[in-house]
């Protein structure tokens, strides 16, 4: 989003008054929700990965506090709210004024009446003028309307007294620059996030500082992605190893190493997309744990989910946890985790694929992963597995489908001529730490109550 610097005051600009401008003179023509760039930054607060920061409710300019109230969404209009209060003033405020953005429509209405809505000359900027005097011990309030859901932003705001206009950054709809990545599941270890076989990893805190030592905390949503909105300037992104929220944060130092920084320096005006955290998993400390019992699992091998396909297939009525219909959604779900790859099953056929895939017995490591994998699968939607770290399980199964993705003949990372183990960057068998990894999960091995079947 192009933004002008918000400390300017005085503009060099062709019309010499407020009425004789027009919003054309901005870069971006403004009005227009359907500007795919806008769209794709400015989503509605509501469904939006966005965290306004730094976002000041508040400024004292000219003398004068201009207090903003509050962002209300009703009956598909947003209304942002504002008080102006003498503060200390010394001269009486001939004109208030509010920043318009490009990423907003026109507003519908605004109070109180009287308003002009073009481009302040002295300030250079479009956006909404009331020229209506205020003593210096008096307070107003102000509000401007727009139609749709407009999100939250950060706006320039300028109050004039006396000769002088004072403008500074105060919140109000959509503006800003917006600063976002992903932390993902580094399958290769190679610190470059793969978009189509790497996978983000949720509920990971990150924090955000700005230049004067402030810190602003989001979460990383379902994908790992993460954002968010300030204005111009100069920030440190980074990745805490300990948070006071119920995040994946401990987990995630605990079993994964960083394959890149967890710390960058962004500056923003434009935006700044792609400041990704990838983490490999620590394959070996995670078969340890779980083999002394300190990650306990209630996995079951891949016997057990024969054992249970086997007795849908045939209508039996035996001795299974799980009937058909059960099994069904199951599979229903395992094909929707994660990648299309490795699990997409022939429509009526779903029982006797995952039963052929079960019941592999090759010594060919991308085989033994494929079942392993499956029966980790099952494990996880039928509430089975790492069931005290629930997210710890989704990200390992992740990571082992990454590790699938890139080691199956035909993919860009592995020649199709080839089945030999894929080597991570030290030289280690990332296939033969994701089948170990697995197998333990599925209680083949090490502690834990599984084993069934």
């Amino acid at each position: 989003m192009k933004r002008l610097n918000p400390w300017i005051v005085l503009v060099a600009i062709a019309c010499v008054t407020f009425s004789g401008c027009s919003r054309q003179d901005n870069p971006i023509a403004p009005g227009h929700p359907n500007n795919d760039l806008l769209s794709a930054v400015h989503t509605p607060l509501e469904s939006s990965t966005t965290t306004p920061v730094f976002v000041p409710t508040s400024i004292v300019l000219n003398g004068y506090l201009v207090q903003f109230d509050g962002r209300e969404y009703v009956n598909d209009q947003t209304t942002f709210s504002y008080t102006v209060s003498g503060a200390g003033a010394m001269h009486i405020l001939s004109n208030f004024f509010l920043e318009i953005p490009d990423c907003a429509p026109e507003p519908d209405s605004y109070s109180p009446p009287g308003a002009v809505i073009n481009v302040n000359p002295l300030i250079g900027i479009y956006g909404i003028k009331w020229d209506q005097h205020l003593g210096v011990n008096e307070s107003r309030p102000y509000s401007i309307t727009f139609p749709g859901d407009v999100p939250l932003g950060i706006i320039r705001t300028s109050v004039k007294a006396s000769t002088l206009a004072a403008i500074g950054d105060i919140a109000g709809p959509c503006a800003g620059f917006d600063i976002s990545g992903t932390v993902y599941i580094d399958a290769d270890a190679n610190g470059v996030m793969d978009q189509t076989g790497e996978s983000g990893i949720a509920n990971v805190t990150v924090t955000i500082e700005n230049s004067t030592g402030l810190i602003h905390n989001t979460t990383t949503d379902a994908d790992g992605g993460y954002a968010f909105l300030v204005t111009a300037g100069t920030y440190t992104v980074r990745i805490e190893t300990s948070t006071a929220a119920e995040d994946f944060n401990e987990e995630l130092a605990e079993s994964f190493d960083p394959t890149g920084p967890i710390s960058l320096t962004v500056t923003v005006g434009p935006d700044s997309p792609g400041n990704d955290f990838g983490f490999d998993p620590k394959a070996q400390k995670i078969e340890y744990e779980i083999d002394q019992g300190i990650l306990l699992t209630t996995g079951e091998p891949a016997k057990f989910w024969r054992k249970q396909l086997r007795a849908a297939i045939s209508g039996s009525q035996g001795k299974v946890e799980f009937d058909a219909a059960t099994l069904a959604q199951f599979i229903t779900e395992i094909q929707g985790l994660y990648f299309p790859e490795p699990f997409q099953f022939t429509s009526g056929n779903e029982f006797q694929e995952a039963m052929e895939i079960l019941s592999i017995k090759s010594k060919d490591p991308v085989q033994q992963l494929l079942r392993e994998l499956l029966a980790a699968e099952f494990n996880e939607v039928s509430g089975k597995g790492l069931v005290d770290a629930p997210e710890l399980q989704s990200a390992l199964l992740a990571w082992a489908e990454s590790v699938y993705i890139d080691a199956t003949p035909g993919t860009e990372q592995i020649p199709a001529n080839t089945n030999a183990p894929l080597l991570g960057l030290n030289g280690d068998d990332r296939l033969g730490d994701a089948i170990g990894v697995l197998l333990r999960m599925n209680g083949n091995i090490g502690g834990g109550s599984g084993g069934g079947g």
